[in-house]
């Protein structure tokens, strides 16, 4: 599971978050409806790792919504390969594994936090269960990258 850096979908859904009246605009068209309903989960879960990682002003920085939205890409890339792999699993399949990343557009590079290693570049392995997933999201909130974000103001 590949996401991008930047990812359409997820600002737009990172943006209702931050702007809730912007949902109505968009919740006419039935199929943009049930994109941002699926990502707003994420946003949610991702907003939250933000705040416990960084305080209750998080999301008065500078770089809140940039730094949110690419919380949000690797949360989904990294959810999506763990309930592939679980589908895999069902389907008595063990032997294929399912890997994720973010495609991270200006550095033209592969990005995904892992477990266990200071090196985040390339494919990393899906998360195998809730305990492993909820330690990803605080090291992936507490990395450089999110607080290069946060202090940005692009």
């Amino acid at each position: 599971m590949l996401g991008h850096s930047g990812c359409g979908a997820v600002s737009a859904a990172v943006d209702v978050f931050l702007n809730p009246s912007e949902y109505l605009a968009l919740a006419t068209n039935r199929t943009v409806r049930g994109i941002l309903d699926q990502l707003m989960i994420v946003v949610h879960a991702s907003a939250r790792r933000l705040q416990q990682a960084f305080g209750d002003s998080v999301a008065s920085r500078p770089g809140y919504r940039q730094a949110l939205v690419e919380m949000a890409v690797v949360t989904n890339a990294a959810f999506t390969a763990h309930s592939i792999q679980r589908a895999i699993r069902e389907a008595a399949a063990a032997s294929l594994t399912t890997l994720y990343g973010v495609y991270l557009l200006d550095r033209c590079s592969v990005w995904a936090p892992r477990l266990g290693s200071d090196d985040w570049i390339g494919l990393a392995d899906a998360r195998a269960d809730v305990e492993s997933f909820a330690r990803l999201g605080a090291a992936v909130a507490g990395s450089s990258r999110m607080v290069q974000l946060l202090n940005s103001d692009r």
